[in-house]
């Protein structure tokens, strides 16, 4: 499966939401191995096994893989009743654990090795590690399926099946078929759905490791993003001569300009911050030396409503002109520029440090779909953290392996098709293969080529 990547500019030309102050997602285990008391043998693995746990059920608990790797909750054994990773034991070697490499999001074909303990209060200690077991594979994450898959061991039970969401061939008879992190691995590479065109100064192609995933399988071109961002700031120039900054930046149904520009803070587009300007008929919310933090669940979703403008520009060191999009954002209907980049990340006040989704741990990225309607225009890429050495965009100084996926739109977001209440797409477009899946979604809103915003319209 090949995806791509876009350096510098990521302009989307495509045809066709509140801020948590820590993101804590988790990602459920689920299925049911129905096998009876005395099974054995091979279930497609390397390894044949053996045992007496009798039916092993993650669907009837609560079972989870936390922010922080950490599993807890409780799983059913047959033979034994309940069985549950939270045994309160916090020794370091008994806590049980997903523990990924670093470099896990670049290598999918890695796996990450569980360690430490299940609790049954019939059976005793359930060891998941291969250390601890000695033969065997132990239990592992596959960031290829997003799923358990090896063997726990137990002294009375013998071998325990710990695969979670497997495919039905592995299953003699399975009970039903529950799979909710299908699609969705760590490593979620090319799941970004541009509806239309999208232009970058560089292309490459990213292979998943054979793991069939929704492409960027759109039409490509080169642009300047020069011309860019001096159409916009001759733009803005034009349509603000003679006029003070203080009433450019007004919050009142006061319609004498369609836009307003800010330059004394961030602007936060958070609860219902947004209706007064839209009240007031704003097309255009356009920051200065600050940048533009969204929190807000649904930004301007009425399809037929004119999609507005955000943009976000820098002062003359570089400051600001970043767009923030935070943890709880489902659907933005607005043609998005920033001459710095569009982050997945939390900024709590104009003089607070940004925190980065991405860069505190690999569980970390927002479970929810995000629908975008409208254009992005940003220093961003997607692919940029599986090129070799890693790419960053231009002018992002010390590029490495440590600060890449803050600029790879690849780990924006993650998303669970299974659970409705993590989708984001309209009703519009609810029913389209090709992008229901998709964790991000960019479609192009072509009327900015017949009633362009303040900003994108050409002044005079």
């Amino acid at each position: 499966m090949k995806g791509k990547i876009f350096f510098v500019l990521l302009l989307s030309l495509v045809c066709s939401g509140v801020l948590l102050a820590v993101w804590n997602p988790s990602f459920s285990l689920r299925w049911v191995f129905p096998l009876h008391n005395g099974w054995s043998g091979d279930l497609g693995t390397s390894f044949t096994g053996g045992g007496y746990p009798g039916v092993v059920n993650f669907d009837a608990g609560n079972g989870e893989i936390r922010s922080d790797g950490t599993l807890s909750g409780a799983f059913w054994l047959g033979n034994v009743w309940w069985t549950t990773f939270s045994h309160g034991d916090l020794t370091a070697t008994s806590i049980a654990r997903v523990n990924c490499p670093s470099t896990i999001w670049t290598g999918a074909t890695q796996s990450c090795p569980a360690s430490g303990y299940a609790w049954s209060q019939n059976a005793g200690w359930i060891a998941l590690s291969q250390g601890d077991i000695g033969v065997g594979t132990g239990v592992y994450f596959d960031p290829n399926t997003g799923n358990l898959a090896g063997w726990a061991w137990s002294r009375s039970l013998g071998w325990i099946p710990m695969w979670t969401s497997i495919s039905g061939s592995l299953l003699p008879t399975p009970s039903t078929v529950v799979d909710p992190l299908a699609g969705v691995p760590i490593n979620f590479v090319s799941k970004i759905a541009i509806v239309g065109n999208i232009a970058g100064t560089k292309v490459f192609s990213v292979q998943n490791n054979g793991v069939v995933n929704q492409d960027v399988w759109y039409s490509y071109k080169t642009i300047n993003h020069a011309s860019i961002l001096n159409m916009i700031r001759r733009n803005i120039a034009l349509m603000t001569r003679n006029i003070s900054d203080s009433d450019l930046d007004p919050v009142s149904t006061d319609t004498k300009f369609n836009f307003i520009i800010r330059k004394w803070s961030d602007l936060r587009i958070e609860n219902s911050s947004l209706t007064p300007y839209l009240t007031a008929k704003k097309r255009s919310l356009i920051v200065i030396w600050w940048d533009i933090v969204i929190t807000q669940t649904w930004v301007n979703d009425i399809w037929t409503d004119p999609t507005i403008a955000l943009i976000a520009l820098q002062d003359a060191a570089g400051n600001g002109g970043n767009i923030v999009i935070g943890d709880g954002v489902k659907r933005i209907y607005g043609y998005l520029y920033a001459e710095g980049s569009i982050f997945s990340w939390d900024k709590a006040s104009s003089a607070s440090p940004i925190v980065k989704y991405s860069n505190t741990g690999i569980w970390n990225i927002p479970q929810n779909q995000l629908y975008i309607r409208g254009l992005m225009a940003s220093k961003n890429t997607i692919g940029g953290s599986q090129q070799t050495p890693p790419i960053c965009p231009a002018l992002v100084t010390g590029c490495n392996q440590a600060n890449v996926y803050s600029y790879d739109w690849d780990y924006f977001r993650t998303y669970n098709p299974l659970i409705t209440s993590q989708s984001s797409l309209p009703t519009q477009r609810s029913s389209v293969a090709k992008i229901k899946d998709a964790v991000m979604v960019i479609e192009y809103d072509p009327m900015i080529l017949t009633d362009p915003p303040p900003g994108f319209a050409e002044s005079r």
